[in-house]
């Protein structure tokens, strides 16, 4: 990851209380971190900060879209994002310290900036679907906004298979039967 120093956040000056940040993400956010799915999107972030005696809670309101390739047609196709997520920094000695919860990052009590730049980028990334698709549900065989010709191939595929199954499953049966068993023996 890349240094993004407009995600710093100077927990250490700041006062007990509720503080906003606002980000405009773009393509060059996600170039910075070398995992990303993420080739193309544009987000607005809004985060605000609770700060407490020893923890910082931070909520991220993430609004915007991505470009992804759909699973079906190949294509390329505009997901929308619209999510909420919390993330708590706990100010903690390093012997007081527990391994990281999925919600609860440990800081040292020495910590005077937090970057906030991977924790938006995995929220955002949590947002991707397991399977892309242009379809509106799952259940749609083929969506009305995947590419006509491959949605044409798709069909014509599964006609051809069932085609060769039916007469597969016919051919095995009369071998079958045309088997001579001895009895006898």
């Amino acid at each position: 990851m890349g240094e993004l120093v407009e995600f710093e956040i100077p927990v250490y000056g700041l006062e007990k209380g509720e503080h906003t940040f606002n980000y405009k993400l773009q393509d060059d956010f996600f170039s910075h971190f070398e995992d990303s799915a993420i080739d193309s999107g544009a987000f607005e972030v809004d985060v605000l900060l609770n700060k407490k005696d020893n923890l910082y809670d931070f909520h991220f309101e993430v609004k915007g879209n991505f470009v992804l390739s759909c699973d079906r047609c190949l294509e390329n196709y505009s997901h929308v994002v619209d999510a909420e997520t919390n993330i708590i920094y706990k100010v903690t000695a390093k012997e007081e310290r527990y391994h990281d919860e999925a919600e609860v990052i440990y800081v040292d009590v020495d910590t005077t900036i937090i970057n906030i730049a991977e924790a938006i980028f995995e929220s955002i990334h949590l947002q991707l679907p397991v399977y892309q698709t242009c379809a509106s549900s799952l259940d749609e065989k083929v969506s009305q906004d995947c590419d006509d010709r491959v949605a044409e191939m798709l069909d014509f595929g599964d006609e051809d298979i069932s085609n060769e199954e039916e007469e597969k499953g016919l051919d095995i049966w009369s071998t079958l039967k045309d088997l001579k068993i001895n009895k006898n023996k």
